[in-house]
């Protein structure tokens, strides 16, 4: 298994580790700025950020939807981490797996951004812009994820 692990990992350049490191970090870096703007309109609102109320949709109470950003956060760092060390291990079944759901994912959060920019933006869970295009930002990162593990499985 070890012999097998360090032959896959030396068929994957350091180039296209960093790459993928790089797309990752930028998603992540977008994802990070809108979680820390939402928190400051949260505790101490400023006029040059968006309201609260535009960064929120309701769904969740704001404790539970902090949580669970800073969660996703997490597991975003550490499987950057594992690109830029070269420590990720491409699986077939898992890039099926993460291109499928990061595809429908991708797919309702874009039809409820559409149908909140057009026919739907009265109601306060479609009309909810910023967090809709932070939702595709998520999505890309599983589908960058689903990418790399099924571009690059070698039996």
């Amino acid at each position: 298994m070890l012999r097998k692990r360090i032959y896959i990992m030396q068929k994957i350049s350091r180039k296209t580790l960093s790459i993928y490191g790089l797309f990752t970090s930028i998603l992540l870096l977008i994802f990070v700025a809108r979680v820390l703007v939402q928190f400051i309109q949260a505790i101490y609102p400023l006029d040059i950020f968006p309201s609260f109320e535009s960064c929120h949709s309701g769904t969740l109470p704001y404790q539970f939807l902090l949580l669970s950003q800073v969660f996703i956060i997490i597991i975003c760092i550490i499987i950057l981490r594992n690109f830029l060390q070269n420590r990720i291990i491409p699986k077939r079944t898992k890039g099926i797996i993460y291109l499928a759901l990061g595809g429908i994912y991708f797919l309702f959060m874009a039809i409820r951004l559409l149908l909140g920019l057009t026919i739907a933006s009265s109601h306060s869970w479609f009309g909810a812009t910023i967090p809709s295009f932070f939702h595709l930002i998520l999505a890309s990162i599983v589908l960058l994820l689903g990418k790399f593990h099924y571009t690059y499985y070698k039996e």
